[in-house]
């Protein structure tokens, strides 16, 4: 499971789970059924583990926004919100944090949920991109402008293209034949206890719509095959963050992102 936070939903399976609950009741699960079949895929051994807190939290959560609530969830989050178990997962730097993201869940818990709402289904993402194609994204608030190749493609509740950035300089020949182009080197962040979160590219998924402008796909393509080592990680970025995550943990800034724009 990846991680990007500490909030409730700042991990792969919350992030999951509210948009998968939405769509079982949506498809006219009632919210037992749907809530028995989120425990069953997501919790890993017993279900009462406290590797498992991410899957009740995130759950509760949703219910308590939906309306849909399955007997025992939302007393069960609030078991774990006041566990010292819950907090003690975390490292000792990001528990406050945590501490705060589970203070205000506990309070919304505790209000009365609203009506259960219509929830319609969503349209399932999917993607046509695939491993090797390169795209020229130019940001549109910066002007800033990075070459990315497909590294691979996301698939949980979708398909998403999975990208990294090159080391590009801004010539037409990178353009030309972005196949011939290294991954942009990544700081490695981590601690060394951490060592295998660190990955020595970039890897990103971008959250949001672009205009295609904004997102163009260029004509090179590289071999698919050069992209199946896992050098890159994986975070989760709203189009606007790329620039500033970029500028912030790029070893060498590409010369493409325009000066004074990242602070």
């Amino acid at each position: 499971m990846g991680s990007w936070g500490t909030g409730i939903f700042s991990n792969d399976d919350a992030a999951d789970i509210r948009g998968e609950y939405r769509d079982l009741i949506g498809n006219g699960l009632a919210a037992e059924d749907a809530s028995a079949k989120i425990i069953e895929e997501y919790c890993v051994g017993d279900p009462r583990d406290a590797d498992n807190n991410d899957v009740w939290l995130a759950l509760a959560a949703v219910q308590h926004r939906t309306g849909h609530i399955a007997k025992g969830i939302i007393e069960t989050a609030l078991g774990i919100i006041e566990s010292a178990e819950e907090i003690e997962r975390w490292d000792s730097e990001d528990r406050k944090q945590r501490a705060k993201a589970l203070a205000k869940l506990r309070d919304t818990l505790q209000q009365p949920p609203p009506a259960p709402r219509t929830i319609r289904t969503r349209k399932i993402p999917d993607t046509s991109l695939e491993p090797g194609q390169h795209l020229l994204f130019t940001d549109p608030v910066t002007g800033s402008r990075l070459l990315l190749r497909v590294v691979g493609i996301y698939e949980q509740n979708g398909r998403y293209p999975v990208y990294t950035v090159l080391n590009w300089d801004g010539g037409p020949e990178g353009m030309e034949k972005p196949q011939d182009l290294p991954p942009l080197d990544r700081k490695q962040n981590f601690p060394p206890d951490k060592a295998s979160m660190n990955r020595p590219y970039f890897g990103f998924l971008g959250l949001g719509r672009l205009k295609k402008e904004n997102l163009q796909v260029l004509e090179a393509q590289a071999d698919p095959t050069a992209t199946e080592n896992q050098r890159w990680g994986l975070t989760f970025l709203g189009w606007p963050e790329v620039v500033e995550y970029v500028h912030d943990n790029a070893v060498v800034s590409p010369p493409t992102l325009r000066s004074g724009t990242c602070t």
